[in-house]
């Protein structure tokens, strides 16, 4: 957005300039930020007018408005109007990822910027601000994503000047081109395309690199601060002492880990995922995970919004098992997306067959192991049982030390409770259930609540 408006900046201050008469109705300044400001509102239009467009407008509308005022801007000025106009049209926007990221990116480039001297070619800047940018950035990135791109310094350093001076200026040019000549026009575009397409096949190359990206828990409070202050001191201005302590107030978000559960004890999780079930089970050594929500359409899944994330935040490296309850969507929606972001060892499910180019392997009644003192048994579905659909169920318990046990039911309903009734009867006593079917008038009878207790 920035850029159009200071290309049609250009463009109409020199053509306005030309023009005695023009001139003498307006000054060329003045015409050049009117025109700069309604082009870059278009675009902004154009673009969605997401977060980060709003901030980028508000931002070249003060600086217009100073300009044809006579007025001096000031980036503490500027940048404080937008975040106060963005929270003002969306006040929830303080709670997105994007309004964060987009007023720290803008924030720590003009810090690094504005005043600096001692570069000694102007390529050295050029080459150390993505560098400085990915730095700085860090602690927000691990706090939204738990995740941070070690290939984002070399990517920006190539993929910014491409698109500034490549690909946004010949697709402008070839959009203006075919208001004259539809033929010439398209020619221009599809140069435009052809030289975003390689760009784009270099930024996937680098993405697929075994290293583009690493991991971490979600950071402690005290320890985002920390990494805060920890970037703020290695960037202050050259000269100043003691930026290298930066590096130590960096350390404990670096080398945080998440406390894992004790020998014989266990960490069970029920994530939020709608209408549907996952749940996150960790012993001292082991993970695993029971159901993943819900898949809505092809483009959303709670495995892949909701599952994979907390995975991360809990600093998991990888899952042991899966266990799918069943095939209905509010419980197997988010499987794929799982098994994408971490290949389980093993997957047991009642619909085996549903797993493309995972083994998968029908759970049944009996089975058991340990894990670090804790004892997983499956108590439903028998084989040959004739049960399907929601009362084919898989039903896990989990036992910890001193009798506590914790039961997981997944949809059935009456049938698969009267057949745990006649199977197991008192055995079905337990200290934690999570309700079958999510309380659904089907399940939880009075007798199976009795015999759980």
């Amino acid at each position: 957005i920035s850029l159009v408006a200071g290309l049609v900046f250009g463009c109409v201050r020199f053509a306005w300039a030309r023009s005695a008469m023009l001139t003498t109705r307006l000054l060329p300044v003045r015409a050049a930020a009117l025109a700069a400001l309604l082009a870059a509102t278009l675009y902004a239009l154009l673009s969605g007018f997401a977060i980060p467009a709003q901030r980028a407008l508000i931002m070249v509308a003060l600086l217009m408005v100073a300009l044809m005022s006579g007025r001096r801007a000031t980036f503490p000025g500027v940048i404080s109007v937008a975040a106060l106009v963005t929270l003002l049209m969306d006040p929830v926007a303080i709670l997105s990822a994007g309004w964060w990221l987009s007023f720290s990116a803008v924030t720590i480039i003009a810090w690094f910027s504005i005043g600096r001297s001692g570069y000694r070619y102007p390529s050295s800047r050029w080459f150390m601000m993505p560098v400085m940018l990915a730095i700085c950035m860090m602690p927000l990135l691990i706090l939204f994503f738990q995740q941070v791109s070690l290939v984002a310094p070399l990517a920006n350093i190539v993929a910014v000047p491409w698109v500034s001076f490549l690909v946004v200026p010949l697709a402008l040019a070839g959009v203006v081109l075919c208001t004259f000549s539809e033929p010439a026009g398209l020619v221009v575009l599809q140069l435009s395309a052809w030289i975003l397409d390689v760009l784009w096949q270099a930024l996937a190359w680098l993405a697929d690199l075994d290293i583009a990206l690493a991991a971490w828990p979600q950071p402690a409070g005290s320890q985002l601060l920390l990494a805060s202050l920890g970037v703020a001191c290695l960037f202050l201005p050259r000269g100043m002492p003691g930026r290298w302590a930066g590096v130590m107030l960096l350390l404990p978000m670096l080398l945080a880990t998440h406390v894992q559960p004790a020998p014989n004890a266990v960490r069970v999780s029920l994530l939020d995922v709608g209408q549907g079930l996952s749940a996150v089970i960790r012993t001292a050594r082991h993970t695993l995970v029971y159901d993943t929500g819900p898949a809505f359409g092809s483009h959303f899944d709670t495995g892949r919004a909701v599952l994979v994330p907390y995975l991360r935040s809990q600093g998991i490296t990888h899952v042991d098992r899966l266990v799918i309850s069943h095939g209905d969507n509010d419980h197997i929606g988010g499987a794929r997306s799982m098994l994408a972001a971490y290949p389980a060892d093993e997957v047991l499910s009642s619909v085996p067959f549903e797993y493309d180019g995972h083994a998968a392997t029908a759970c049944r009644r009996g089975m058991q192991w340990s894990w670090d003192g804790v004892m997983f048994t499956l108590m439903h579905p028998q084989a040959g049982d004739g049960h399907s659909g929601n009362n084919a169920s898989c039903v896990l318990r989990i036992s910890v030390a001193g009798g506590l046990r914790l039961l997981l039911t997944g949809d059935i309903e009456r049938a698969g409770e009267h057949d745990l009734l006649v199977h197991y009867g008192e055995e079905l006593k337990s200290s934690v259930l999570v309700v079958p079917h999510h309380g659904s008038r089907t399940s939880s009878t009075a007798s199976f609540i009795a015999a759980v207790n």
